[in-house]
C-alpha cells in the first residue's frame, strides 16, 4: 500500500520537519492535496496538525512537499508538487495549513509594460517559447528596469526559480498583453496554441526538494497510455481501478461564434470572429456568441487567435471524477500518473474515450487515504 507524508521547508527552501503524524479536522482530511495539469488550473494543499506540532515553523509562503513511498522503495516527490503556505487556522487542539502550488508564483506578476513596447507585444513564435521569455521579462533576469512600471525592488527571483530550456514545441503565436496578469496571458498562450493544434501547458515544480523550475509541456504533460498506445492503461469499474464514476457532458458554457475586438473606437475598432458551423447546426438555437475584450491588441493576428481560442474553448465538455482504485497493473506513479493520457469506460452509458489526467486529489487520514482523479476528453 502507498503511504505519504509532508515535508516543510523556509521560504528559502531549508527543510524544517517531516509532518506524519497528521490528525483530523473537522473539515475531514489530514493531509489533501491537489495536483492539477491544466494551464488555468491551480493545486491546493490543506494539512491538518495537532496542536503540539510547533506552529512556529508556519511561514508566510513556508514550502510544502508531499512524498509517496512505495512498498520496499526510498520515498519520492509526488510529481515535483510544492505548495507555498498562505494561510494559518488555530483552532483547538490543532493548526490547519493552507497552501497554494507555487505555479502561482505567475500570478502575483503584472507584464508591467507599456503598449506597444516589444515586452508587451510579440511577434509570432513557439508559445511555449514565449511564456518563458515573458517570465524572464517579469520575475527573472531579463526584466528591463528601464522600461518597466516602478521600482524593481525583489523582482528578480531567478536565483530561487530557474527556467527550462527553450525546446520551441508549442505552436507560433502573436499576441500583445501590456499591464496584464502573467497567468492570464501564460494561460492564453496555452488556449492560443492548443487551438492551433498543439496542446500546451505549464507548472513550476521543483525537481529537488529545495529548487524549484518553470518549465512548459508541449503535446501533452505525460505519456499516451490510451488503449491503442504500446502501454495502455484502462479504467473501468470493471477492471476493478476505478469505483463511483461520474460522468459530465457540460453544455453550459458552449459558445459557436466568438467576437475578439481590439484597439480603436466605434467602426474603426479592429474587430476579428470565429464561427463552428458544424456544432451551431446541431440545434436551431445553436448560435451561442461570446465577446472577448482585447482592447490594448492591436494585432489582428493576435485577435483572431482569441476568437479562434473562444470558440475551441467554448466546445461542450466532456469529463469524468471518480476513485482512483490502485491495483498491481495500474498504480499511479508506476503506471501512470498526472497528465498522462489514458482510456476510460463509463459502466451506465458505454461511452469508451481517451482522455487526459487533469486533476489528482488525494486525501490522507488516520482513517485511511483516498485519491480522486478527474479526466477531460482530447
Amino acid at each position: 500500500m502507498t503511504t505519504y507524508f509532508c515535508r516543510l521547508y523556509d521560504p528559502f527552501g531549508a527543510q524544517l520537519a517531516t509532518i506524519q503524524n497528521f490528525t483530523s479536522g473537522p473539515g475531514g482530511g489530514a493531509l489533501e492535496y491537489v495536483l492539477n495539469a491544466s494551464p488555468a488550473g491551480m493545486g491546493t494543499l490543506q494539512l491538518t496538525v495537532p496542536s503540539t506540532f510547533n506552529a512556529n515553523l508556519f511561514f508566510r509562503d513556508g514550502r510544502l512537499i508531499p512524498y509517496r513511498v512505495f512498498p520496499g522503495q526510498p520515498p519520492i516527490m509526488d510529481n515535483g508538487a510544492c505548495y507555498l503556505i498562505d494561510r494559518l487556522d488555530f483552532p483547538y487542539g490543532y493548526t490547519q495549513v493552507t497552501a497554494r502550488s507555487v505555479k502561482s508564483l505567475m500570478e502575483r506578476r503584472i507584464i508591467a509594460y507599456p503598449a506597444g513596447s516589444t515586452y508587451a507585444s510579440k511577434t509570432a513564435a513557439a508559445a511555449d517559447d514565449r511564456i518563458k521569455t515573458i517570465w524572464g521579462e517579469n520575475a527573472g533576469a531579463s526584466i528591463s528596469a528601464a522600461n518597466r512600471d516602478g521600482a524593481e525592488t525583489q523582482a528578480d527571483i531567478s536565483a530561487y526559480v530557474t527556467t527550462q530550456a527553450n525546446v520551441s514545441a508549442g505552436a507560433s503565436v502573436a499576441k500583445s498583453f501590456a499591464r496584464r496578469n502573467m497567468a492570464d496571458v501564460a494561460r492564453e498562450y496555452c488556449e492560443a496554441s492548443q487551438t492551433a493544434g498543439t496542446y500546451l501547458t505549464y507548472d513550476i515544480i521543483a525537481p529537488t526538494p529545495n529548487t524549484l523550475d518553470l518549465r512548459t509541456y508541449a503535446t501533452q504533460r505525460g505519456v499516451d497510455h490510451s488503449a491503442t498506445s504500446g502501454y495502455p492503461v484502462i479504467l473501468s469499474v470493471g477492471r476493478g481501478n476505478l469505483a463511483n464514476p461520474v460522468l459530465t457532458r457540460d453544455y453550459s458554457q458552449e459558445c459557436t461564434f466568438a467576437i475578439a475586438a481590439g484597439t480603436g473606437e466605434g467602426t474603426q475598432r479592429l474587430v476579428q470572429t470565429t464561427a463552428d458551423t458544424i456544432r451551431m447546426a446541431q440545434s436551431p438555437f445553436g448560435r451561442i456568441e461570446r465577446f472577448f475584450d482585447m482592447s490594448n491588441v492591436s494585432d489582428t493576428t493576435s485577435l483572431q487567435d482569441d476568437a479562434d481560442a473562444g470558440v475551441r474553448n467554448g466546445r461542450p465538455l466532456i469529463y469524468m471524477v471518480g476513485d482512483l482504485i490502485e491495483t498491481a497493473a495500474t498504480t499511479r506513479g508506476l503506471h501512470f500518473d498526472l497528465g498522462d493520457i489514458v482510456t476510460v469506460e463509463d459502466p451506465r452509458t458505454l461511452q469508451r474515450f481517451d482522455a487526459r489526467i487533469d486533476v489528482i486529489r488525494v486525501a490522507v487520514a488516520q482513517g485511511g487515504q483516498r485519491s480522486m482523479i478527474g479526466l477531460r476528453s482530447l
